[in-house]
């Protein structure tokens, strides 16, 4: 399970697999860290986007 979640994070997949039991809106993820950073989403690196996912994630 643990392995399942890193990769769906490492490759910045839009949907963490259902099968693991994390359901994450991937999208609201990101916004809602690019605005907590004072960004907008496109302003994201793609370490700032993992780390909003990885956020999401540990939050659920």
């Amino acid at each position: 399970m643990k392995q399942c979640s890193k990769k769906a994070i490492q490759k910045l997949q839009e949907r963490i697999p259902l099968n693991i039991g994390i359901r994450v809106n991937v999208g609201k993820a990101k916004e809602d860290y690019a605005e907590s950073m004072g960004k907008v989403v496109e302003e994201l690196s793609d370490n700032e986007k993992k780390q909003a996912i990885l956020d999401a994630v540990l939050a659920s």
